[in-house]
């Protein structure tokens, strides 16, 4: 049903035909079960794309708003009328008690000198700073063989280290929730062939129980991605793929995958079948039965 509706990526034109196809069903078959579950999922999509433009039209309102305010005035510029230091230096000398004769007006240069002079006699004598010592020159130690993690001496005497062995331990055990499955994703999401050791020690059932509609779409890409490059063992991918068609809503996981995923998983669904038909290490009902779940995986995920 969900390949007849053509839902993909959260398109909105396409979830509403899918929207409108589905209630068509419901019409003609009221009691049609898997049509009325994908309905609600497509309703809820349709919601959420709907919340996503407005919460995006709200934060283009807030920038506008905060775009249209006008900017402060700057403050004026000082008065060109206030007097400088070289016009008040101009202003007629007072007469001195004596009546001295009047002398030559003071320049600002004059002003300055009697300023500096007055603060020296009066400011106590400060004690000068005493040099600093040079700097006692690094002696650059000679390398030798160390460990991957040992620190090295540049020839400036900078203290290096060597770029040390990541070790990411791999879980022995699946996870229990989606959420601790995607904890461990998150910390291998660099080291796909980890993922994949990871992946191996899931049963069937793990899928069903940890792979959630929470769970992120590059999730499901880092897995099929580690199956099809990183593991090698056509069991494990056969167990891997079986567990994923038992999840809930799968037929519109399907449907909602993008190309170049379905890309992978037809592509490792072909090298294992070919695998399978040159091996010589299989019996002939062994390479039955696995033939046999390979088509029945392709069936399922629609290739």
């Amino acid at each position: 049903l969900s390949s007849k509706t053509g839902v993909s990526g959260g398109n909105v034109d396409l979830l509403q035909s899918a929207l409108a196809d589905l209630q068509r069903t419901l019409e003609l078959d009221p009691a049609n079960t898997p049509a009325a579950k994908e309905l609600e999922i497509v309703k809820l999509a349709l919601a959420k794309n709907a919340q996503k433009e407005k919460t995006e039209k709200e934060k283009k309102e807030k920038s506008v708003k905060f775009e249209s305010i006008p900017p402060t005035a700057s403050t004026p510029a000082a008065s060109s009328s206030t007097p400088s230091i070289a016009s008040s230096s101009r202003l007629p000398a007072t007469p001195s008690k004596s009546m001295s004769p009047p002398s030559a007006p003071l320049t600002g240069i004059d002003l300055v000198a009697r300023s500096s002079k007055r603060l020296s006699s009066t400011s106590p004598a400060i004690p000068p700073t005493p040099a600093t010592p040079p700097p006692t020159p690094i002696t650059p130690i000679k390398s030798t063989t160390a460990s991957p993690t040992a620190s090295a001496v540049t020839s400036a005497g900078k203290l290096t280290k060597s770029p040390s062995v990541v070790s990411t331990s791999v879980p022995s055990e699946p996870p229990k929730t989606s959420y601790e499955l995607e904890r461990v994703w998150r910390g291998m999401k660099d080291r796909p062939d980890l993922f994949a050791q990871y992946l191996a020690v899931f049963k069937k059932s793990t899928y069903k129980k940890v792979i959630k509609e929470s769970v992120t779409p590059d999730l499901v890409s880092s897995l099929l991605q580690a199956l099809r490059y990183h593991t090698s063992s056509i069991a494990a991918q056969l167990i891997a793929l079986e567990g994923l068609s038992g999840v809930q809503n799968f037929s519109l996981m399907v449907s909602l995958l993008p190309e170049e995923d379905l890309v992978c998983v037809r592509e490792m669904l072909r090298d294992a079948e070919k695998k399978l038909m040159d091996s010589s290490d299989e019996s002939e009902e062994k390479k039955e039965e696995l033939l046999a779940k390979l088509v029945d995986v392709r069936k399922v995920f629609r290739l």
